[in-house]
């Protein structure tokens, strides 16, 4: 009868000389030795990724009250800044999709947890159930969006870095032309935010030419930015 390998005649797990069972080592909780590299890499991604979500919702909702310039101000209350988070934490898995993908999921939950907790807990307002499911939903489909972007910003294929720098894009550009039309249709504050509006503007039309240096790829990620601009725009005037 073929035997497993590693096994003797009764099937059971082989000794070494010393009377220790070949195979996982003691603490490795049975996990095969080339699997547990990517595994600890898998668990200190998503860990880490938890961490800095649920500290950066925090650190949002306290820079919100503490922060008083009416041009900044706006980069506390945008897309903006939740989605660079997350698109840095999957720069940090650099041609590593998948993991980046999950961890910028992990961020972005933890984001949106932390906040609306801190918001309830530190400011004493009614958690709002209905946002907190709105924005969790974003979260599910931004995190994997912004992070396998981070991921592939640099990555060697054309199209899959065109559309990554395109992701790092829109949220800039996207939160200016909001503003702008914000401004507009109300008339409030409108010279502080049509500056702030500028500003995420330019910010968004020149960050890809800064992260790849190449001219081409930057047209190229400003026509995928521009779509994914439109698609906020019309979901704002459909709401």
């Amino acid at each position: 009868m073929a035997q497993l390998p590693g096994s003797n005649e009764t099937g059971s797990p082989a000794r070494s000389r010393s009377g220790a069972r070949s195979g996982t080592g003691p603490g490795e909780l049975g996990v095969p030795p080339s699997q547990l590299p990517h595994a600890r890499r898998l668990w200190l991604a998503v860990v880490a990724a938890g961490v800095i979500g649920l500290v950066g919702g925090v650190a949002t909702f306290l820079a919100e009250g503490l922060i008083d310039s009416p041009v900044w101000v706006g980069i506390f209350h945008s897309l903006t800044l939740w989605a660079m988070i997350t698109i840095g934490v999957g720069a940090n898995l650099r041609n590593q999709w998948r993991l980046a993908a999950l961890a910028g999921l992990v961020t972005q939950i933890g984001l949106v947890t932390s906040y609306y907790s801190a918001k309830s807990v530190l400011a004493g307002h009614p958690l709002s159930v209905a946002s907190l499911v709105i924005y969790s939903l974003v979260a599910v489909f931004a995190g994997p969006l912004c992070g396998a972007a981070g991921a592939c910003l640099r990555d060697r294929r054309l199209l899959i870095r065109v559309l990554s720098l395109g992701v790092a894009s829109a949220p800039w550009i996207a939160d200016g032309v909001r503003g702008i039309m914000g401004t507009v249709a109300t008339g409030l504050n409108v010279e502080a935010k049509m500056v702030e509006g500028v500003c995420f503007i330019a910010v968004g039309l020149f960050l890809p030419l800064v992260i790849s240096h190449s001219l081409r790829d930057w047209l190229r990620s400003l026509v995928v930015a521009a779509g994914l601009v439109g698609l906020v725009v019309l979901v704002d005037l459909l709401r």
